[in-house]
């Protein structure tokens, strides 16, 4: 179930949850009912758009916290660019000093529309 919202031309707030509970077929004991939101700020002189949200898993353990996105999008003619990042809120232990978040990623996207 999920919805977006248009506030005006330069800003749009989604939300998104799982209805059910979905069992994973790879993963045994793995369950997952995701929760988001997420929001998106147009920059139309710079042909650029903001983007940041959260995720959760509403199924999943306590040690599975929210996850916060962010992203950055260009469109130059007929040739668009997004950029985009999340990082989860809970850390793991690298070392007896050190942690890191339990997941990150990055992706990279172009596409050309004709």
């Amino acid at each position: 179930l999920g919805g977006a919202f248009q506030l005006s031309n330069v800003v749009l707030l989604t939300a998104d949850m799982d209805i059910t509970t979905n069992e994973s077929e790879s993963l045994d004991g793995f369950d997952s009912r995701m929760f988001g939101l997420g929001a998106e700020l147009r920059v139309p002189l710079l042909a650029m758009s903001l983007r940041g949200g959260m995720f959760k898993n509403l199924a999943a353990d306590e040690g599975d916290g929210m996850v916060t996105t962010m992203g950055l999008g260009f469109q130059v003619f007929a040739l668009k660019i997004d950029l985009a990042t999340l990082m989860a809120s809970d850390k793991m232990d690298i070392e007896v000093s050190e942690s890191m978040p339990q997941r990150f990623g990055f992706s990279f996207a172009m596409s050309l529309r004709f």
